[in-house]
C-alpha cells in the first residue's frame, strides 16, 4: 500500500491539535517532515487518510493528502532522511 503526504493549516490561533498528531503518529510509517506536513502510511487511499484526519480538525482548517510516489522531489534532507523518503515510495 502507498504512503501519503499530509499537509494542513490549523487556522484557529493557539491550536496545536495534539489528537491529530497522535493520530498521524499511529501509522506504521510516519515522519513529521515539516511544521505542518507528514508522510504517513501505508494506507489504502488518500481519501481514507483525509477522512480519518478530518475528525481532528476544525471546520475552518485546511488539509490536503497526496500520494507519495516516485515522481517526488525534495531538497535539504540529510542522507538518512533521503533514504527514508525513497524507501516509502
Amino acid at each position: 500500500m502507498p504512503h501519503y503526504l499530509v499537509a494542513y493549516d490549523c487556522n484557529k490561533p493557539g491550536q496545536n491539535y495534539p489528537d491529530l498528531i497522535k493520530h498521524l503518529e499511529g501509522y506504521p510509517n510516519h515522519w513529521h517532515i515539516q511544521k505542518s506536513a507528514w508522510i504517513v502510511g501505508p494506507a489504502s487511499s488518500a481519501l481514507d487518510v483525509a477522512t480519518a484526519a478530518c475528525q481532528f480538525l476544525d471546520s475552518n482548517d485546511d488539509l490536503i493528502v497526496q500520494a507519495w510516489t516516485e515522481d517526488s522531489a525534495w531538497w535539504g534532507y540529510d542522507d538518512k532522511g533521503t533514504e527514508w523518503l525513497q524507501s516509502v515510495m
